[in-house]
């Protein structure tokens, strides 16, 4: 219930299948749009008798506002696919989680995606993000060069108000006061 397919309404068809063993899995068929944004329409039925099926395994979505089901008119329908939502509906004791019908597997409705898709945008979908740390390291170069050339300045000019040739003779340390009567003695 409430699910939205290429912006359409639709719901997934949730179908219990026994298997030899007694145990009890729910299977999603797929999806079917909906009548008039609400209804669930007629679907076919599971093939019937002895059946192999292909899907993937999933985890159940239980509904975040813990709806209960709508059992108003014609099939109920739950608000997310949930094993335990639906155990609770029909009394069957169902396996946890759910089985995904692979896309041509007898039964299966209209197919929902299972796999994350992988590079569907363009081919330069990250090229903007790319651009940025460039220019931000582009940036940083730039402003240790600035910074450099200000210290050198700084030391020149320096040098200049002592006038102290001597100083600037010997090398670049010749000329300042040092450290330890800048910041004081321990």
């Amino acid at each position: 219930r409430l699910l939205v397919v290429d912006g359409r309404p639709a719901v997934e068809v949730l179908t219990p299948l026994q298997l030899d063993d007694g145990r009890v899995v729910v299977v999603n068929r797929g999806y079917v749009p909906t009548v008039q944004g609400q209804q669930a329409p007629a679907y076919p039925a599971p093939p019937s008798g002895t059946a192999t099926v292909t899907g993937r395994l999933r985890l159940g979505h239980a509904d975040p506002s813990n709806r209960p089901a709508v059992t108003g008119q014609g099939v109920p329908q739950l608000y997310a696919p949930d094993s335990r939502a639906l155990a609770a509906l029909t009394g069957l004791e169902l396996v946890p989680g759910y089985l995904q019908l692979v896309p041509d597997a007898p039964g299966a409705l209209g197919p929902l995606a299972v796999e994350p898709r992988v590079g569907g945008g363009a081919p330069f979908t990250n090229f903007s993000y790319a651009l940025q740390w460039l220019t931000f390291g582009l940036i940083a170069l730039v402003a240790l060069g600035y910074f450099i050339r200000l210290e050198v300045l700084q030391r020149r000019a320096g040098r200049r108000a002592t006038g102290d040739e001597a100083a600037q003779e010997s090398g670049p340390d010749a000329g300042e006061t040092p450290l330890s009567e800048r910041y004081g003695r321990r």
